[in-house]
């Protein structure tokens, strides 16, 4: 499958690209189960059962039966002594104590309930600080309950489901019967639903400062990530700016005209990566070498893509070679499949009052290409949006070049001409005054079931023939003195994005 698709499984590599949000688990339930399970191997159960239980406790709308479940859940969580106590401040379970029993509050809030169990260590019979309860993971809070501003009320619990609710929210000894309640806890029943909103919080917190970062680098959370395909990344966390995928997306938008800055980035990042795991050399020479990527992309409407490379070195100065390489004259020549080319447009550089990001859209020329394939392969058009900048923390001139969707450009291509698509660009950096090293990179849809073998052989040949060509015609643009048009669009586009960091 492509890198960037979305139904692969997630690998090592993909999780480092990710931002993932505390809050965004709760929306997706099997990742809510993995992070319990988490905090209870890790000895920290006591706070989902907590979660589960004042959920459950929202949900129940018979006053008497809201105010047994709230005696509950305080004297197992949140009275002094309890044997799954929360961390809690004393202010906190002082208005809780004070909303459950106002007219017995004493110094110590865990005799505030009349309905105590008879052997306070039994709640380690169900130890809700292992791994499972009752053999199975507990169950996990969702995220909709964590607003206390939007506890709405739920549908009717009948009461054999609110005596399930408490039988697993309570001590095995816990007695609810109204006789066991103290008579002015009865009398005046008066339990919000938001009574508990705040030690939520406050555990909700803990967990998230105390937890949460342990729980993101855990074998136990990795490990679980590797069962899922790519797609839940993105419903629990966000592409992080710096990331191949993010600019892989970016790249991957062909309906703008413009270069982005993340596009030159990702055009970057492609040039200057020789892992052997992702990169085939196809051909070398002592002169060039040329590489076919290991990893496919899916880019726009274009699936399963791979990326193409090659770098030479060429004994001129740079200027002199990017001159060359610039006039459409000499590219019609150098280029062995290329036989037509057309402008179309150039689009300004967006103005903006702050400091160039990642999405800034810089000038760019589009143009109308026709290259030629060999038999019995008909000839591909591309409309092909191209951008160069100066990257000064290289020192290296950067020609972004991609498909694009532009009004300028016919509806259909020529008869007996198939439209494509295509994505890459140029590096000019010189190694000193008269030499220059080039490097090309791009991948084709050439939009028709081209064998992949023939589409090396193709690209394996056009290194070749570049850098022979390539050399041919600088000589040839150096009797001329290296004299460049003054229409040239890409030098215009590079005047005016200036230098940036990239």
């Amino acid at each position: 499958m492509s890198f960037n698709d979305k139904d692969r499984l997630i690998v090592d590599q993909d999780i480092d690209q990710f931002v993932i949000y505390f809050e965004a688990i709760f929306d997706h339930p099997p990742t809510v189960k993995c992070f319990t399970g988490y905090l209870g191997a890790t000895f920290n159960g006591e706070s989902c059962q907590f979660l589960e239980c004042v959920n459950e406790y929202r949900k129940v709308k018979h006053e008497r039966k809201r105010f047994q479940m709230a005696h509950d859940l305080f004297e197992r969580f949140i009275a002094e002594g309890a044997n799954t106590q929360l961390n809690l401040r004393g202010d906190i379970r002082n208005k809780i104590q004070k909303v459950l029993n106002p007219d017995n509050v004493s110094s110590s809030p865990i005799s505030i309930v009349s309905a105590r169990t008879s052997t306070g260590g039994n709640a380690n019979n169900n130890n809700p600080n292992s791994p499972q309860s009752n053999g199975s993971p507990v169950p996990f809070v969702s995220r909709h309950s964590l607003d206390s501003t939007n506890s709405t009320d739920s549908a009717s619990v009948s009461s054999e489901s609110v005596s399930t609710i408490a039988n697993r929210c309570k001590s095995p000894t816990t007695d609810y019967s109204a006789s066991n309640l103290s008579s002015n806890s009865t009398n005046g029943l008066n339990c919000p639903k938001n009574l508990f909103d705040e030690v939520e919080s406050s555990v909700l917190l803990s967990l998230k400062e105390n937890n949460f970062k342990s729980f993101l680098e855990s074998d136990y959370f990795k490990t679980y990530l590797k069962t899922q395909p790519l797609k839940v990344l993105y419903e629990i966390g966000s592409v992080k700016e710096d990331s191949q995928l993010f600019y892989v997306e970016s790249l991957g938008d062909l309906k703008n005209e413009s270069f982005s800055i993340n596009d030159f980035k990702f055009l970057k990042m492609q040039l200057s990566n020789y892992d052997p795991n992702e990169w085939e050399v196809i051909g070398s020479s002592k002169h060039h070498k040329c590489y076919f990527s290991k990893k496919s992309y899916d880019m726009g409407e274009s699936i399963g893509l791979n990326f193409f490379k090659f770098d030479c070195t060429f004994p001129f100065n740079i200027k002199h070679v990017m001159n060359t390489i610039f006039e459409k004259e000499y590219r019609l020549q150098y280029d062995g499949n290329l036989c037509e080319i057309e402008q179309l447009n150039y689009v300004e550089k967006k103005a903006t009052d702050g400091p160039v990001t990642g999405s800034s859209l810089m000038a760019s020329s589009v143009t109308r290409e026709i290259y030629k394939l060999v038999w019995p392969f008909n000839p591909r058009e591309f409309i092909v949006s191209s951008s160069g900048v100066f990257d000064t923390s290289t020192n290296t001139y950067y020609i972004g070049k991609k498909s694009c969707v532009t009004n300028k450009a016919p509806s259909e291509p020529k008869k007996g001409v198939v439209r494509a698509v295509s994505m890459g660009g140029w590096a000019f950096q010189a190694i000193d005054e008269n030499t220059c090293r080039y490097s090309q990179i791009f991948y084709l849809d050439f939009k028709g079931n081209i064998p992949r073998g023939v589409v090396k052989t193709i690209l394996k040949d056009r290194a070749k023939s570049f850098l022979k060509l390539g050399t041919k015609y600088i000589k040839i643009n150096e009797k001329r003195g290296f004299l460049c048009k003054e229409s040239n669009e890409m030098w215009r586009s590079i005047e005016e994005n200036g230098n940036v960091i990239i």
